[in-house]
């Protein structure tokens, strides 16, 4: 384990904490879950559901802009691979539950540990697919068990 990926996952806690104790912890967080959870309902109760929004969206692109020069810095990117890595981590995040950010970041480390896994014990050309494939299971075993996917509603 290199340096660089120790204050990578450093700073990938201190962020799911962050966001962790910002929606649980505050009344930003409260408003956020509401109107995520019943925009019209929220409104009515009185909570500026645009301005939450809004913030919302900042906050996760501040996140993503974060976790961009991590990555950056960490392994190095290049134009043609922004598609691999955005499936792997939407397939990481999805596989524990969007709707909850440190169930997300588990399904990362999950993922991070398939990644090299495979990388460092499996034939080269299957290096990349296997990961995909374990996230494809994954979730088919959820939706065949008649699990609740990521995101869905009660």
């Amino acid at each position: 384990v290199n340096r660089q990926s120790l204050i990578s996952a450093a700073i990938g806690l201190v962020l799911a904490a962050s966001v962790y104790c910002l929606l649980h912890r505050t009344a930003l967080g409260r408003q956020m879950r509401a109107g995520a959870d019943n925009a019209r309902g929220a409104a009515i109760a009185g909570i500026p559901v645009q301005r939450v929004q809004f913030a919302t969206f900042v906050l996760a692109g501040a996140l993503a802009g974060i976790a961009g020069v991590m990555t950056l810095h960490g392994a190095g990117l290049m134009f043609s691979s922004a598609v691999p890595l955005t499936v792997t981590s939407l397939g990481g995040a999805i596989m524990f539950g969007l709707n909850r950010p440190l169930h997300a970041f588990l399904g990362g480390i999950v993922i991070g540990i398939v990644e090299s896994l495979c990388a460092g014990f499996a034939p080269s050309h299957l290096a990349t697919l296997l990961p995909l494939a374990f996230i494809f299971a994954v979730l088919a075993a959820k939706a065949l068990r008649g699990g609740e996917m990521a995101g869905g509603r009660a």
